[in-house]
């Protein structure tokens, strides 16, 4: 086997994989990444309440995915995602 063919075999496995998963997971995968790269803001003054809107609006307001979300930040420890996406829940919860 060359090594374009095993890339070839990689790509179309990847997007088998791609295929396989609902919208509703990838959402989820999303907002976790998204308090990953918002979690910077934390250290700022209202930094926190600034990034959790931002997921929520993000979420539209969805709690069951924000809080679907935490809980997958909570067990790979990425303890600032989980703080943003905590907020975030609280407040898509408040807006209902």
């Amino acid at each position: 086997m060359t090594l374009s063919h095993d890339f070839r075999r990689a790509a179309a496995a990847e997007a088998r994989v791609r295929r396989s998963r609902r919208p509703a997971d990838e959402l989820r995968d999303d907002l976790v990444s998204l308090g990953d790269f918002l979690a910077p803001e934390i250290h700022g003054t209202g930094g926190i309440d600034e990034a959790a809107s931002a997921v929520r609006e993000w979420a539209d307001d969805d709690v069951s995915m924000i809080a679907a979300a935490e809980a997958i930040a909570s067990n790979q420890h990425r303890d600032y995602s989980v703080e943003i996406l905590h907020r975030a829940r609280l407040l898509a919860t408040v807006s209902h």
